[in-house]
């Protein structure tokens, strides 16, 4: 899981012709940033750098926005179009860079250009290191350990992780949701390496988290089901198996019902989670069979 700065949005103040910016940080699971509004957004972004009378700040703004927008609809190269246009005016008028730069390294980690990536997030971090940034540090850390667990270092991953729960659980609510995705994809790694001890102890600390601060529908929680199960599968719990794969299918007909309201039955999306309930269907019901063997 990696993460990507974006701004929320830029108002137009009618008193002075400026703009007010809000910034945000996504990440790959964000449901916000779906297909469905990217081209809204871009073309948004487009018009708005139309306009002759932006100051240089709010240029580089609408351009990394721009970026991010591409971004989060796959269309990475172009992503780093932008953001590489952000930095050159951030350079030329002396403004912060840091997002920037990790931005840059999210898009060349996307694109699989992994020594490229990794320069652009030491550059990130060494600029937010200096500015005593705590929640872009901790973002930097997860997104250069998400590029070693790409490359297969699950060890140093785990380090970095462990760097950016050390630097969350210091200034975050202890339920934050972004506790609970460290937690996780601690979780994740240790399951790769086999630790499902390990690995289940950590899911649990996530899942603890997501119930206290999450709706019940919420997808991280589904997420979270899911991979609880495949632990429990791995080591022969069968019963507790059929339970997170029960719970997380209930979560993804609860987002169909609510999508088919939004969107209509045959939206991607929607399909998507049908697709998906279909494939745990036979796990749901092997896990029935098993307990009532057991009985």
């Amino acid at each position: 899981m990696a993460t990507v700065f974006r701004i929320d949005r830029l108002d137009r103040l009618i008193d002075n012709d400026a703009y007010c910016i809000h910034l945000k940080f996504t990440n790959d699971n964000d449901s916000q940033l779906a297909a469905l509004t990217e081209y809204k957004s871009a073309q948004f972004y487009i018009q708005l750098l139309q306009e002759s009378n932006l100051l240089p700040d709010e240029r580089a703004i609408a351009l990394s926005n721009l970026g991010s927008t591409y971004d989060s609809a796959g269309d990475h190269s172009k992503a780093l179009k932008y953001y590489l246009e952000t930095l050159d005016i951030e350079k030329e008028h002396k403004l912060s860079s840091d997002r920037t730069l990790c931005n840059i390294g999210y898009a060349y980690w996307r694109l699989q250009q992994y020594e490229l990536a990794r320069k652009y997030y030491q550059l990130a971090l060494d600029m937010a290191l200096s500015q005593r940034d705590n929640e872009l540090i901790a973002c930097i850390y997860e997104n250069i350990a998400t590029l070693l667990a790409d490359e297969n270092d699950l060890n140093q991953a785990l380090v970095y992780h462990d760097k950016v729960l050390i630097i969350r659980e210091e200034y975050l609510l202890s339920i934050h949701k972004n506790i609970a995705m460290t937690h996780y994809l601690t979780g994740n790694l240790l399951f790769r390496q086999s630790n499902f001890d390990g690995s289940l102890k950590a899911l649990k600390k996530c899942l603890h988290i997501q119930l206290l601060s999450l709706p019940p529908d919420h997808s991280d929680l589904h997420m979270t089901f899911t991979r609880i199960a495949d632990i429990y599968r791995h080591l022969g719990r069968h019963e507790d198996a059929f339970d997170g794969i029960a719970r997380a299918m209930k979560i993804n007909l609860q987002s169909i019902e609510m999508n088919c309201r939004l969107l209509g039955s045959d939206h991607p999306n929607i399909q998507s989670d049908l697709e998906e309930i279909r494939l745990l269907s036979p796990e749901l019901n092997r896990n029935r069979s098993t307990n009532n063997n057991k009985t």
